[in-house]
């Protein structure tokens, strides 16, 4: 197992999650009316994408076992939200569905992981960027 690469997509994932909320709140609070609570659904997807990033990430600097590497990616993240929670939001921690997000953290690592991985025997096999190739045409 890689520390390194599981560290590196955490904060990888961590730093895009923190850049893409950023923006968009101050998108939201300085380009439109719309109060800055109403974007769950939309910090959710960051949350979602950046955890994917992570995983991949990690696949791709562990070079093996992508899908052991993105899970820890995923429990990090788990961890790093259980802990906002209870020290942000202490009396809604146990109704916030503790397993379930385990579990989707986890599996989203998991598919950032496998395909990190699987986009370096990809690559390997052509010899060439395959996203170069297929933004190319």
């Amino acid at each position: 197992m890689n520390k390194k690469a599981i560290f590196r997509g955490y904060f990888q994932s961590l730093a895009i999650f923190l850049m893409g909320v950023g923006l968009l709140v101050l998108g939201t609070f300085f380009l439109s009316d719309q109060d800055v609570t109403e974007l769950g659904p939309v910090i959710s997807f960051f949350l979602w994408l950046s955890l994917f990033a992570g995983g991949f990430s990690a696949g791709i600097n562990a070079r093996r076992s992508g899908y052991l590497h993105g899970a820890y990616v995923g429990i990090l993240w788990w961890f790093t939200g259980s802990l906002f929670f209870w020290l942000f939001l202490p009396g809604d921690t146990l109704s916030y569905g503790l397993v379930q997000r385990a579990v989707c953290d986890v599996l989203v690592g998991i598919l950032g992981g496998l395909c990190g991985v699987n986009y370096l025997i990809l690559k390997r096999q052509e010899g060439k960027d395959i996203l170069f190739k297929m933004f190319k045409n």
